[in-house]
């Protein structure tokens, strides 16, 4: 039960940092537009990583003390993860 609520607060986190991202990018002005457009990315986000992070095993504990393998394969699973959204946001806006 405990690794299903560490995996759904990091598909939360997941899911709000493109907005974090875009509020950053724009001085903190606030557009619905602009959220509209990356909604579709955000949901590819969080389902790349709703699978990923279960496969790579990322999400069974909270890591006290991490040592450089668990910290390789964190910064992969997330390197993937966005590179799969990204491919997958793409895919499904501009080849339309």
């Amino acid at each position: 039960m405990r690794k299903y609520i560490i995996l759904l607060v990091d598909l939360v986190w997941v899911g709000l940092a493109p907005a974090a991202a875009l509020l950053l990018r724009n001085n903190f002005e606030i557009s619905i537009g602009w959220f509209q457009d990356i909604a579709p990315y955000s949901v590819a986000s969080v389902g790349v990583a709703a699978v990923l992070f279960p496969t790579a095993g990322i999400n069974r504990s909270i890591w006290q003390y991490t040592s450089l393998g668990e910290v390789l394969r964190i910064a992969g699973a997330v390197a993937l993860a966005i590179g799969l959204a990204v491919c997958l946001a793409f895919a499904l806006n501009r080849l339309d």
